[in-house]
């Protein structure tokens, strides 16, 4: 693949191994596994042969493993100019199958790219917890990503790496400078179990993605009082420390809605409500997009016409009208109606009027305000 990426928070992708399986209800329509099939089909050869299998019409991860040919696997140490890169977009680094002589390779590979930034998101949190605790350092990875590198010129010719220089960047400790990790929690239940492990595991920036949401969340957020010694703080804007509950800083959230054609909408208050506990703890907040479905709030007068079968002229334009495209009724619990004609606005436990008219028309405008995307900034 490619490392170009339509993904607006990265400027590439990077995919050192590929392949995974469904672990909660934010993989139910993973992009990747579409990605995946279709590589499977136009490239019978590629290393993505047998992550993905068929079920009742759609592609599934199998849970094989890949790791990916070399001219894959050092890319980032080819790329000259700096760059945000995302770290197996189609895979998982932590995922049970993939071992921690493999993790700790890719590691040693980002730890040599340091003029790069690399960000890992993982729905794997409590094996990325392990994975450090038991110290599992770089040198030994060095020492493979040096062997490998001689065994290819072709590779080292854009690169040269001695094992002197290997064996340095593998007494490096945690957290490298240049990786960021992070974790994906799309509900309430999948923050509980994997925000704390995040917060337990040594990282320059900690982020979690919200996407797609599929539920109201409570961060947990509380900002820290400053210390007496914190010299990093100046006495302007937002205090610079957000704790969890193990007392460790998230720096960065990421939310957005689901695209794809089996895709869920996102009720407009929970993520109106998350971007206010971030704006309120003084954590980065980035917003990507509705998704493929956008509230009626949400839409220009030109999006709605699209939406609905226009009313004979004279009657009054509260009248219920028939929707030209698919439409809901949202509550705040996540439950759903389907109807042939709601009204804008229906009552009762935040009922908001869904319309799927896809991502790009549906956008990312909410409350009036089209960005809200900011970037995080290391703490010391």
């Amino acid at each position: 693949m490619g490392d170009k990426t339509g993904i607006e928070w990265t400027d590439s992708t990077w995919n050192p191994i590929a392949g995974c399986s469904i672990i909660s209800p934010g993989c139910t329509n993973c992009y990747a596994m579409q990605q995946a099939a279709r590589i499977q089909r136009m490239t019978p050869d590629s290393h993505y042969v047998g992550t993905t299998r068929v079920v009742h019409g759609n592609p599934v991860w199998t849970g094989k493993i890949a790791t990916a040919p070399n001219h894959i696997l050092f890319a980032p140490l080819a790329w000259q100019k700096p760059r945000r890169i995302f770290v197996n977009s189609m895979s998982d680094l932590f995922h049970e199958n993939v071992s921690d002589e493999q993790i700790a390779v890719i590691f040693g590979i980002m730890a040599l790219a340091h003029r790069h930034t690399f960000i890992i998101l993982t729905k794997r949190s409590a094996r990325m917890r392990k994975w450090f605790e038991q110290d599992f350092g770089l040198s030994p990875a060095a020492l493979v990503i040096s062997d490998m590198y001689v065994t290819h010129p072709a590779i080292a010719g854009r690169w040269p790496l001695t094992a002197e220089r290997a064996l340095g960047v593998g007494q490096r400790g945690w957290p490298l400078p240049n990786v960021w990790l992070g974790v994906s929690a799309e509900d309430q239940k999948r923050w509980d179990e994997r925000v704390p492990d995040l917060a337990a595991t040594p990282a320059a920036i900690r982020l979690v993605s919200v996407e797609p949401m599929l539920g109201p969340i409570k961060t947990g957020f509380t900002r820290a009082p400053k210390p007496d010694d914190y010299s990093g703080w100046t006495g302007d804007g937002p205090i610079d420390h957000v704790i969890t509950t193990r007392g460790q800083s998230i720096h960065w959230v990421i939310c957005g809605g689901e695209g794809g054609p089996n895709s869920r909408p996102m009720h407009f208050l929970w993520e109106r409500q998350l971007r206010e506990q971030c704006a309120t703890a003084g954590v980065a907040y980035f917003r990507k997009q509705w998704g493929e479905w956008a509230p009626v709030s949400a839409m220009s007068d030109a999006a709605m016409d699209e939406c609905y079968e226009p009313l004979p002229e004279g009657v009054d334009p509260e009248r219920r009208r028939r929707c030209k495209v698919p439409c809901t009724v949202m509550h705040y619990d996540g439950s759903m109606h389907d109807v042939t004609a709601p009204r804008a606005f229906e009552a009762g436990n935040h009922a908001m009027t869904m319309f799927k008219i896809g991502k790009k028309k549906a956008g990312h405008l909410i409350d009036g305000v089209g960005e809200h995307r900011a970037w995080p900034v290391a703490r010391t």
